[in-house]
C-alpha cells in the first residue's frame, strides 16, 4: 500500500470514528463537550459576520458615557448607608474573600462589565404580550402531574429571570453570576446538570411563551483590584425538560410525605455548600435544645414566594 492510499485511509477510519461517537452522543443527548465547542464557534461566527439588523422584536439597549454615569451615580447612592460605604460584611478581614463585596468593587464591576459588552451581540427581546424589555422577569405557574400539595392544590413554581435574549438567531436566558472562582471550564460544569438553569428553560416557554435554547451565562470574578468577565452556554433539550419535569415530581412527592410525617430528614451532605447554611450552628446542637438556639439566634419571618419583589 502506498503512503498517499495509507494516509487516506487513515483518515476515513478517523472521521467514521468521529461521527460513530458523534452519532451516538446525540442517541444519548450527550454532547457536553460538542456544546462548548458550539458557544466558541457561535462567537466567531458573530465576530465574523459583524452586526446586523434586529428583529421587530429585539431592543437594542445603548450604553453609552451618560448611561454608565447615571448607572455609577445610582450605585453610589443606593451603597451609602447610615453615613458610610456599604460592605457586606463589616466584621471580616479585609483578606477575606467575602469582604471583596464591598462598594468600590461593585462600581467597577458593573462599570467594566458594560465596557466589556457595550457592543453585545445578545439583544434584550421585546415582550409580544406588553411591548416591554424583557429583564427581571417575574414567573408563576402550576404544574401538572399526580403529585398535588397538602390540601389537593398543584404545585406552583415561581421565580425571576434575568433577562431573554436573541442571540445568532437564537432565543435565551440570560443569567448573571458572580464569584471569587477562577472563571473555567471547571467553574460552569456546576451549572449543566443545574435546577436552575432546567427551571428557567420551561419557565420562558410556560410563562412567556418564549422557547428558549437554553442559558447564556454572564459570570463575573470579583478579586482584589480586577474584575473578569466569561460567557458560556448551558443548552437544554426537550426530552432534558422532560426527565427534569419528572424528576421534580418525584421529590415533590417526597416531600409531601416529610410533610405528612412532620419530619424532615437532615440533609447534612449538604450542609457546607455555598458558604454554609446558616442553620448549620443549630442543627449541630442536641435535638433537645435547637429551639431554645433559634429562639435566641433568629428572628421568625414569613416568606411569600408568590408576592413580586
Amino acid at each position: 500500500m502506498s503512503a498517499r492510499a495509507f494516509q487516506t485511509l487513515i483518515a476515513l477510519v478517523v472521521a467514521g470514528l468521529w461521527g460513530a461517537t458523534l452519532g451516538l452522543s446525540h442517541l444519548r443527548g450527550d454532547m457536553w463537550f460538542m456544546d462548548r465547542v458550539e458557544a466558541t464557534m457561535t462567537d466567531l461566527r458573530n465576530v465574523m459576520q459583524g452586526q446586523r439588523p434586529a428583529p421587530p422584536d429585539v431592543t437594542i439597549i445603548a450604553i453609552d458615557d451618560e448611561a454608565v454615569r447615571q448607572v455609577v451615580r445610582d450605585i453610589l447612592s443606593k451603597t451609602w448607608r447610615h453615613g458610610k460605604p456599604w460592605r457586606s460584611s463589616l466584621d471580616l478581614q479585609s483578606d477575606d474573600k467575602a469582604s471583596l463585596k464591598n462598594r468600590e468593587n461593585l462600581v467597577r464591576t458593573v462599570v467594566w462589565y458594560l465596557d466589556k459588552f457595550k457592543d453585545d451581540p445578545a439583544q434584550t427581546k421585546m415582550s409580544s404580550a406588553t411591548g416591554a424589555p424583557m429583564v427581571e422577569l417575574h414567573f408563576q405557574f402550576e404544574i401538572g402531574g399526580a403529585v398535588l400539595g397538602l390540601q389537593g392544590q398543584p404545585y406552583t413554581l415561581c421565580g425571576y429571570l434575568d433577562r431573554i435574549v436573541e442571540f445568532q438567531g437564537e432565543t435565551f436566558v440570560m443569567d448573571r453570576k458572580t464569584t471569587t472562582t477562577t472563571l473555567g471550564s471547571y467553574y460552569f460544569e456546576q451549572y449543566d446538570p443545574d435546577n436552575q438553569m432546567s427551571l428557567y428553560t420551561i419557565a420562558s416557554q410556560v410563562a412567556f411563551h418564549t422557547p428558549v435554547k437554553g442559558v447564556i451565562i454572564d459570570a463575573a470574578q470579583i478579586a482584589v483590584g480586577f474584575s473578569r468577565f466569561v460567557r458560556s452556554f448551558v443548552f437544554k433539550t426537550p426530552d432534558q425538560i422532560d426527565e427534569w419535569m419528572k424528576d421534580l415530581d418525584f421529590w415533590f412527592e417526597q416531600a409531601a410525605h416529610f410533610a405528612d410525617e412532620n419530619y424532615w430528614p437532615m440533609n447534612d451532605k449538604s450542609c457546607h455548600k455555598y458558604g454554609g447554611c446558616p442553620f448549620r450552628e443549630i442543627c449541630s446542637k442536641s435535638p433537645a435544645v435547637r429551639d431554645k438556639f433559634l429562639e435566641t439566634a433568629f428572628t421568625r419571618r414569613q416568606w411569600n414566594p408568590l408576592v413580586p419583589r
